[in-house]
């Protein structure tokens, strides 16, 4: 059975919306992004058209950089993390999605001084399993990443965007996802 998808549209009250409005209305109803079409435009299975757009909803968020996978060189992908309600520093989720290879040489430059030999999560045991040969950090690096959703698996569809340089690194909470 085809999982349920949610719809906003329920007659002609979205005609002649803005984008801005039919957005904000997805992202309130939970959805992941919007279909919008040119009203006189038909369906053509298995053809695209620039009558139709898809927009995905995306939220940017800052999060800790808590370990990383790769090289004595470079990195190829950063594990995240925040802390919880209870002031636990739990995992999030990982992004290797939007590191240029001058980005990932020049992070693991940087991660030099902050390498540990065990994981600075409050139950270490959570991600031991998930990121075989992890390089743990001390979580004082700050990172933007974008993405779809934040679930119980982690950040969905993540993209790195850039480092925070004006974040104070016990500011970043899981909340705030």
């Amino acid at each position: 059975m085809a999982p349920r998808v949610p719809t906003l549209l329920s007659g002609s009250e979205w005609e002649n919306q803005s984008s801005k409005i039919m957005l904000n209305a997805a992202k309130s109803a939970g959805m992941e992004g919007i279909l919008a079409k040119r009203s006189t435009s038909i369906y053509l299975p298995g053809q695209r058209s620039r009558a139709w757009i898809k927009h995905a909803i995306r939220t940017r968020s800052s999060v800790l950089v808590i370990g990383f996978v790769g090289s004595s060189r470079s990195v190829a992908a950063l594990i995240l993390g925040a802390y919880d309600a209870e002031n636990r520093l739990v995992q999030v989720g990982s992004v290797s999605s939007g590191l240029t290879v001058p980005m990932r040489r020049q992070l693991r430059e940087d991660f030099r001084p902050l390498e540990r030999p065990s994981s600075p999560l409050t139950d270490p045991s959570a991600a031991a399993e998930t990121f075989p040969g992890v390089q743990w950090l001390t979580p004082r690096l700050v990172v933007d990443v974008a993405y779809r959703a934040h679930t119980a698996g982690g950040l969905r569809h993540p993209s790195l965007k850039g480092r925070r340089f004006d974040v104070d690194d016990r500011s970043v909470r899981v909340e705030d996802l």
